[in-house]
């Protein structure tokens, strides 16, 4: 869908100056470290993915003592001065430096123009103390706002406007008050009014005055936390876009939670990073815990996995892998943790309290190399999803490839990776990014590990031998459509120089060449199964073939249509209405006891492409796939994170079926899976 917009300063001391706010505020977590004046540290790159610390997993956490006072009654001056502090003294030399406040810190009283003002309970000095005295020690400040106009703001519509003169908060409403955001607490705003952007750069100049550096805009859709209501904030953020760079402040834009991945252009265009995903604390008495989600973004990050670009990037939410005990998660999945937010190029803002790092999360987040590869601006992506041990992997502008291996089953597995898979052709030296150590040369063209319960790998492969044989091969290399003669590819790009183009061969003829990511090959012969490679060419340099992938074409015509509701389902999957599927009809209730069978019929053995028509209303779900007496196999399906369940989305997996009569399961032992409308062979 087409998108058009409606459309008294404190002197800054010293470190010092913090501590003496935090001797006055009680405060007894302060680092002789930090209160030294800051050391000179070459600043980051401000492009880069963000990396500091943010409040919210603490407040809220039920962890015993943490809270005490019921939700972020956590968040006061003193503590989030603790926190900088702490960053100042043992985690800036390593690129954290935001000092981010999440919710909670606001009150119920405004300023004269409908501006809010701090809970000065909390924060007894204002904001503005608070980001000087953070400042001062070489950090940044963030804070937190929701999208709309808050109630206190409205004030039955009487609150003049900053900068809009005669203009008041009932002229930028909507009539009715309609309510937006994430909880429908706040009115939306009708941004057709032209008094409605001035509200908005009267709120950026605010912030700015404060020293806002970072701003998280919250409840913003379209995205999961707007099922019903269906509302969309496209145009609050292309404001607040607007009134953070009028105020001539370099201030960041966050977008947040669970958002649509429909609109990724326009939060890329608008934002710095966007929240891809639900909270990652599950407001439990531990920070986070591994089932609920943290495992779920392996699942939801690879629909998103490519829209990441130097400046603007997918937001996996907190990091709680400092504090042990109270991180509630294992030391493997800690690393796992850590390892797929940083090869994914994401933000890394710490939930952890700082001043208790434990040393094991304290070397987690400190690994320069790591944190090298964060900065890398190429997100990994996965070579396979649909799989308990997946593997990402990226391509370093060195020409290195970090290659992360994952294990999210609950029992020890055996790993294999073949380097042609991931790009590269020849032999490689390989390094141990956490162990730091080198495994050495490798020749055979392949690496195995065994890998325990929620743990991995991290390793960066170097190619060797003459600078043809380093040539980048292209990856992921996939069949998306078939029919009697034709097949449909799509791959990875390489990153060698633009001009670059792509041979195809087929059965070892080269039948296209292309500049394009994709191709469309023809004439083949129904029934068979061509061996299909590619390879990438730029000047004199070529690389050598990918992993050959063969495809058996329909016997003719075009696949054929297995409809959900004619398969053999068990309860309480069941038969529903649903508009926009086939036949207008799909299978509901599916997983645990509920399982959808189909029979299906092809007269030639082989490699088969299943195309699958499917529902999906959150961020992903996945599904065990049985076909016939082999082992089921995990397949992950994207969702369109809108909560409604109504709109079908195709997937295609390769599957090895036998002449005849073949029998496919859908189930999952312990989950919901997708809402199926059809399958196609």
């Amino acid at each position: 869908m087409q998108y058009t917009p409606t459309v008294g300063r404190r002197t800054v001391l010293g470190a010092s100056v913090a501590t003496t706010a935090l001797a006055a505020l009680g405060s007894s977590a302060i680092s002789e470290a930090a209160a030294a004046p800051a050391r000179s540290i070459t600043p980051r790159d401000s492009n880069l993915p963000l990396r500091g610390w943010s409040s919210w997993s603490l407040c809220a956490t039920t962890y015993p003592g943490t809270n005490p006072d019921g939700r972020a009654s956590w968040l006061t001056e003193a503590n989030v001065l603790a926190q900088a502090e702490a960053m100042a003294g043992r985690l800036r030399a390593h690129g954290y430096e935001y000092i981010n406040i999440d919710g909670g810190w606001g009150s119920a009283d405004i300023d004269d123009y409908g501006r809010p003002k701090p809970n000065m309970a909390k924060f007894p000095r204002g904001m503005k103390a608070v980001a000087d005295d953070i400042h001062a020690m070489g950090l940044k400040f963030g804070m937190y706002y929701t999208v709309g106009m808050q109630p206190p703001s409205y004030n039955n519509g009487n609150t003049p406007i900053l900068g809009a003169p005669g203009q008041f908060t009932r002229d930028i409403v909507f009539p009715d008050l309609r309510k937006t955001g994430g909880w429908l607490a706040h009115y939306a705003i009708d941004f057709s009014k032209p008094a409605a952007q001035a509200y908005i750069d009267s709120l950026a100049t605010q912030f700015a005055d404060w020293g806002v550096d970072f701003l998280k805009l919250d409840g913003v859709g379209p995205g999961y936390a707007a099922p019903i209501t269906g509302y969309d904030n496209r145009d609050d953020v292309a404001a607040w876009r607007e009134a953070l760079d009028r105020t001539g402040r370099d201030i960041k834009l966050q977008v947040s939670w669970s958002l649509s991945h429909d609109y990724v252009d326009f939060w890329r265009e608008h934002a710095t990073s966007w929240r891809i995903d639900f909270d990652v604390e599950p407001k439990f008495p531990t920070l986070v815990t591994w089932d609920l989600f943290v495992k779920t973004r392996w699942w939801d990050l690879p629909q998103w996995s490519e829209d990441s670009r130097l400046g603007h990037y997918n937001d996996l939410d907190a990091l709680n892998v400092g504090n042990g005990e109270m991180d509630g998660i294992s030391e493997d999945e800690r690393r796992s943790y850590m390892t797929l937010w940083a090869i994914a190029g994401a933000p890394l803002y710490l939930g952890d309290d700082l001043t208790k790092l434990d040393s094991f999360g304290e070397k987690l987040i400190t690994n320069d190399e790591l944190l090298a590869i964060n900065d890398a601006g190429r997100p990994a992506v996965p070579l396979d999803q649909h799989t308990e041990q997946p593997v990402w992997f990226l391509r370093l502008p060195s020409n290195d490839v970090v290659i992360a291996m994952f294990n999210l089953a609950d029992s020890p597995k055996d790993v294999t990776i073949t380097f042609r898979d991931v790009g590269i052709n020849g032999s490689v030296r390989l390094w141990d990014v956490w162990a730091q150590h080198s495994l050495g040369a490798r020749t055979v063209g392949s690496f195995s590990t065994s890998i325990p319960p929620h743990g991995c790998r991290l390793l960066r492969a170097t190619p060797l031998g003459s600078r043809q044989t380093r040539t980048a091969v292209p990856t992921r290399l996939r069949a998306t459509a078939v029919d009697a003669t034709s097949i449909n590819l799509a791959w990875d790009r390489v990153f060698i120089p633009a001009g670059s183009s792509y041979d195809v061969r087929v059965n070892g003829q080269v039948v296209v060449t292309t500049t394009d990511r994709s191709a469309h090959i023809v004439d083949l012969t129904p029934g068979t199964a061509p061996t299909i490679e590619v390879r990438a060419k730029n000047g004199g340099q070529t690389s050598g073939w990918s992993s050959a992938i063969e495809i058996v074409t329909t016997s003719v015509g075009g696949p054929t249509r297995y409809e959900a509701e004619h398969a053999l389902l068990t309860a309480p999957a069941k038969v529903a209405d649903s508009p926009l599927c086939s036949n207008g009809k799909k299978v509901g209730y599916l997983g645990k006891s509920g399982t959808a069978t189909f029979e299906v019929e092809v007269p030639v053995a082989g490699v088969h492409l299943l195309t699958i028509s499917y529902i999906v209303g959150t961020p992903s779900r996945q599904a065990f796939i049985t076909v016939n007496s082999e082992p089921p196999f995990l397949a992950n399906f994207a969702g369109t994170s809108d909560g409604l369940w109504v709109t079908p989305q195709l997937l295609t997996i390769p599957v090895a079926l036998t002449a005849g009569s073949n029998v496919i399961k859908f189930n999952h032992p312990s989950d919901g899976v997708p809402d199926l409308d059809f399958i196609a062979i």
